[in-house]
């Protein structure tokens, strides 16, 4: 029987890794994020829409890889694992979680537009509440827990081993809400943070938006961190459950 991934462990451990190599993956993450950030801005130029959305999504993946491939080895193997601490590096094991990361992207398109059409139909109205928000609540968790069942792939390539979806379904099996917390926890105490101090300052400074930014970046690199301590526990329980 697999053992239960310990949900503020996980979490707890995720933050404490980022801390602690905070520094060298700023500098991994660096030059893909400002590829990102230019990309950003050409395809905002271009106008608003589905159609500049999907590019930007396709052309950033690869800096995407990069940054996620990075956080996953430097968790697992250690910040002396990566080939290059600049990112600037491409081999067929990038190229694998490229494709993975399409694959799964796709995936949970599929899933947010299916399970957004039928939790359409959530009530807007609960215990005498106004709750417009329940279904895409819904939605966002179900999708997340889906997420986070398949996504064991990517550390697994990370780390260059390979694993196939269905593997990672199987090794998540038992514990699909609870990585689905782990990874939804970072996502719930960023949304607080940015409450709070959207109410504490109502004319937003130019430090406030460099600050929010970079809790966004920390949250990104949180949720590769758990889902690589999630992967290691799980890897871990499923040997010493086949010894």
């Amino acid at each position: 029987m697999m053992s239960k991934l310990p949900i503020l462990a996980t979490l707890f451990g995720a933050y404490a890794e980022v801390l602690k190599n905070l520094g060298v993956l700023v500098r991994a993450a660096l030059l893909p994020a400002l590829l990102m950030l230019i990309l950003s801005v050409v395809t905002n130029a271009l106008g608003s829409g589905f159609l500049s959305s999907v590019v930007f999504w396709f052309v950033s993946l690869p800096s995407a890889t990069l940054i996620a491939m990075s956080c996953h080895r430097v968790v697992l193997l250690g910040p002396d694992s990566l080939n290059n601490p600049w990112s600037l590096y491409w081999t067929d094991r990038e190229t694998e979680f490229f494709i993975n990361l399409i694959i799964l992207s796709g995936m949970m398109f599929l899933a947010k537009t299916a399970f957004g059409v039928i939790f359409l139909m959530a009530p807007e109205t609960a215990f005498g509440m106004a709750v417009p928000w329940l279904g895409i609540a819904l939605t966002y968790i179900v999708v997340t827990y889906v997420q986070g069942r398949f996504s064991m792939v990517l550390p697994a390539n990370a780390v260059g081993k390979k694993m196939f979806l269905s593997a990672s379904w199987y090794l998540t099996a038992g514990n699909g809400p609870r990585i689905a917390v782990v990874l939804l926890m970072p996502i719930f105490i960023l949304a607080g943070v940015t409450i709070a101090f959207s109410q504490l300052e109502s004319d937003v400074s130019l430090l406030g938006v460099v600050g929010i930014g970079i809790l966004y970046v920390l949250t990104f690199l949180v949720e590769i961190a758990a889902l690589s301590l999630s992967y290691k526990f799980l890897q871990a329980s499923a040997s010493s459950t086949n010894a």
